[in-house]
């Protein structure tokens, strides 16, 4: 697992393309879906904690636009 936390509850399933012209393109949406299969407690506490703060709008959804130059 990376040592980012952040990188860990974020990017779960995303989109990419690849051009002709050799940049890759990634995008996402940076939100929280209900799971409840974590390996531990903790974080299956904090993931459902962020999916409820969506929920009520407390925490927007925050689209990510990733372009990379091979």
């Amino acid at each position: 697992m990376n040592d980012s936390k952040d990188l860990y509850y974020a990017i779960h399933a995303f989109e990419y393309s690849n051009s002709k012209t050799n940049k890759l393109y990634i995008t996402d949406t940076f939100d929280f879906s209900l799971k409840t299969d974590y390996k531990n407690t903790f974080s299956t506490l904090v993931n459902n904690c962020g999916y409820l703060n969506q929920h009520i709008d407390v925490l927007k959804l925050i689209n990510v636009s990733i372009e990379k130059q091979k």
